[in-house]
């Protein structure tokens, strides 16, 4: 494994990974998780805090909220916090025609994208070809992964995120727009050619 650069805005759910093909779902799925929990933590310790983790040293309990030393309720917290944020996402029955559902499946595997950013890039520059529209929802781009036979991304929101932030489109009303390097990412670069040793 080469070396990795990861970069989390906990605010904004934004992931930016640097890594090599072969490693990245492996540390978007880690980084999911560390983002998740840190803004499990943001969240504690925040305004909305409940009394019990607002109170000072010397509690009834005998804790204190030195973050040295996490009180029980809190070590339980962290246990119990594992795993992504997942969402329930519904098909979308008429999105596409089976005609258009052959043409999309075709398409993904002559683009064979090889991480999460390629592979919804694929899908929505595709549907955007298909449909005539230029925004999609999770339910729409999760219907087109299910369409494809791949797994749905666990936080495709972030996938969103993550592509926004690397300039392939933009988020808006939770609907992801594809924007001219995102065509061009799939026209262009897709698939990626290997190198000859």
């Amino acid at each position: 494994m080469g070396q990795i650069r990861l970069k989390i805005d906990i605010r904004s759910g934004i992931i930016d990974v640097e890594t090599d093909d072969a490693t990245f779902s492996a540390v978007m799925d880690r980084a999911e998780v560390l983002l998740d929990k840190f803004a499990t933590i943001e969240t504690g310790h925040g305004s909305n805090a409940s009394p019990s983790e607002k109170s000072g040293p010397g509690d009834a309990d005998g804790s204190t909220n030195d973050p040295q030393t996490p009180n029980s309720q809190e070590k339980k917290r962290r246990k119990s916090g594992g795993g992504g944020k997942t969402t329930s996402w519904k098909m979308v029955d008429n999105l596409l025609e089976e005609d258009q559902r052959k043409q999309l499946k075709e398409f993904y595997g002559e683009k064979s994208p090889a991480n999460q950013n390629e592979q919804v890039a694929v899908l929505a520059f595709k549907l955007n070809h298909l449909t005539k529209r230029e925004a999609f929802s999770g339910d729409e781009v999760h219907t087109a992964f299910q369409t494809v036979g791949v797994k749905t991304p666990r936080n495709l929101m972030a996938v969103f995120g993550n592509m926004t932030a690397d300039g392939l489109g933009n988020m808006a009303d939770r609907k992801f727009k594809p924007n001219f390097k995102c065509g061009d990412l799939v026209k262009h670069d897709l698939p990626r050619k290997t190198a000859k040793k």
